[in-house]
């Protein structure tokens, strides 16, 4: 990816954490193919959208924000997914739902 294509990714991702009030970013590396074919089935059941990006891109376009994150994930993972809807509620029981069945 050069430099252009990481800007254009950028300006998406900021526009997206621009548009949606709440934003959960979650590291699915230790999951199956099968879970997470799950969790993508479950978000759009709810009408969530997720998007797969670097760490760093998703870093740079809080920063370009200016948002403010709270995080307790491990830096070790290169990727994310990030899930948003405009109502925090369906994000929040798409991952509980996610959850009571997987684990």
């Amino acid at each position: 990816m050069n430099k252009n294509q990481k800007n254009e990714v950028i300006e998406v991702l900021k526009e997206k954490f621009s548009q949606y009030n709440n934003f959960y970013i979650t590291n699915t590396e230790s999951l199956s193919v099968a879970q997470v074919n799950k969790l993508r089935r479950i978000c759009f059941s709810k009408q969530v959208e997720m998007k797969v990006a670097k760490n760093t891109l998703i870093k740079k376009a809080l920063e370009k924000k200016k948002a403010r994150i709270a995080t307790r994930a491990s830096k070790a993972s290169k990727e994310r997914r990030i899930e948003t809807k405009k109502r925090n509620s369906e994000v929040k029981a798409g991952r509980q739902k996610f959850r009571k069945e997987d684990f």
